[in-house]
């Protein structure tokens, strides 16, 4: 007998960047070299606004094995990326971070600056949504 294990993890991201053709989230999986990690492209941007601390990329990506700030930084950019597929709003957020609506706020917009396509998707489909009537799945169907 063969065991075969399959993690499925973060794959509404991976749909949501396929969907909405962001170059920037298409380039943090794997079938695009090289590879950036997600939540730490936003987590660069989160650094910036919640903690005041410029960083880099590879910096951000290194320091969060090791630093409680930056680990922090990317634990909020994941609660962000994922809460803003699902329509999460600044409330909502504040409360997952236990921070101000305002703060929640800024981190939502700094999140559609690092993947603007994703945005951009996101107002196509609304609008889509509000003239039409309804929302159309991925092979079609209403």
């Amino acid at each position: 007998m063969v065991w075969v294990s399959r993690d499925f993890t973060g794959q509404e991201l991976r749909i949501t960047a396929n969907r909405s053709g962001c170059e920037r989230m298409l380039a943090c999986y794997p079938h695009n070299a090289p590879a950036l990690d997600l939540h730490s492209v936003t987590g660069v941007r989160v650094m910036e606004i919640v903690h005041k601390v410029m960083t880099s990329y590879e910096e951000m990506n290194e320091k969060r094995k090791t630093d409680k700030e930056f680990k922090k930084g990317r634990d909020a950019a994941k609660a962000v990326n994922f809460g803003d597929i699902y329509g999460q709003t600044k409330y909502g957020l504040a409360i997952k971070l236990i921070c101000t609506e305002e703060l929640a706020q800024s981190i939502i917009d700094a999140k559609e600056a690092a993947f603007p396509g994703v945005a951009e998707w996101k107002k196509e489909r609304r609008k889509f949504h509000e003239k039409e009537g309804y929302a159309l799945t991925m092979m079609g169907g209403r």
